[in-house]
């Protein structure tokens, strides 16, 4: 069972953040999970990368020759068809989905 999984298992959400890692509610973390987090931290990292590549979204922010926009794009994009289409930008994230 590969890290990312385990943590998820146990009850906890799990998602990139600016700082690396988010892991929600941390509160209820015990100090075993913390060192195991820790121990697997480039794992997680590596794992949440990949699961966030497969992920549609609609929502986009990009950043090209310094001009930095917000975009909608309908259908939701996986982040491979983002990079095909804005090749040339220096910056391509995808902002978090709000519920409809």
């Amino acid at each position: 069972m590969s890290a990312l999984t385990k943590i998820r298992k146990a009850g906890f959400v799990v998602n990139l953040s600016e700082g690396g890692v988010e892991i929600r509610p941390s509160s209820r973390l015990t100090e075993q999970q913390r060192n195991f987090i820790k121990t697997h931290r480039e794992e997680i990292l590596a794992e949440l990368i990949v699961d966030q590549a497969k992920m549609r979204f609609s929502h986009w922010r990009i950043v090209s020759q310094g001009r930095k926009r917000e975009i909608t794009i309908i259908p939701p994009q996986t982040m491979d068809e983002m990079q095909h289409v804005y090749r040339s930008a220096d910056l391509i994230e995808p902002l978090v989905d709000l519920p409809e």
